[in-house]
């Protein structure tokens, strides 16, 4: 089966899912969905939720949306590698942002603070997606979201140009929707099916060319 690996670009409650297969210099894109990571009985803002409630009742319903989150991911990411294997790709790794700034452990001091309770948020659903990954025993490729270009670049081995250029040319073949998170979705699976191969094969593989 060929090697294909899944990339994220999550919101607050959803995420854009791009799943690119094949060769890691010319990938193509094979599967992209929205995953959504909030049911409706619950806050996708909860931690702008969770600033009325006392400690306990905060502790608690971000614990909620947390387990809501990570049950939905795991059930589409499921979905996904099911729907990978039938059209013959086995899915390798996830690529999935990493948090630039650390929380603190105090609930309280993050609800205090207006940009913590956003990172918390973002914080919540990256390590959601994430953990449904490693559920599945797919190895996690992190990045920090505005360095993700660079990153993949250098990993591929190619500009960053030139990989925006691959990266505009995938939605051209494929048609809408490819906007920015398309893009950046597919960039972190770009980079994760870059990292599922060992160096040492790389440099033999680029010998022999």
């Amino acid at each position: 089966m060929k090697p294909a690996a899944v990339g994220f670009r999550e919101h607050t409650g959803w995420a854009a899912m791009v799943a690119v297969g094949g060769s890691e210099r010319a990938p193509v894109v094979v599967a992209r969905h929205r995953f959504e990571l909030c049911g409706e009985s619950l806050p996708r803002a909860v931690y702008h939720v969770a600033r009325d409630l006392d400690r306990a009742g905060a502790e608690r319903l971000v614990r909620q949306v947390e387990a809501g989150a990570r049950q939905a991911a795991e059930w589409q990411l499921q979905r996904v590698v099911a729907e990978l294997k039938g059209a013959g790709y086995r899915v390798v790794g996830a690529g999935v942002a990493s948090d630039a700034r650390s929380l603190p452990t105090d609930i309280l001091e993050i609800l205090a603070s207006h940009p913590l309770v956003h990172t918390a948020e973002g914080q919540l659903f990256r390590e959601a997606l994430a953990g449904a990954a490693e559920q599945r025993s797919l190895p996690v490729t992190r990045f920090v979201q505005q360095d993700l270009y660079e990153q993949a670049a250098a990993r591929i081995g190619m500009s960053d140009e030139s990989l925006r250029a691959q990266l505009t040319g995938l939605g051209r073949a494929l048609g809408p929707p490819w906007q920015r998170d398309q893009k950046e979705a597919a960039a972190a699976a770009w980079l994760a099916l870059a990292c599922s191969r060992p160096k040492k094969q790389k440099a033999r593989a680029a010998r022999q060319r």
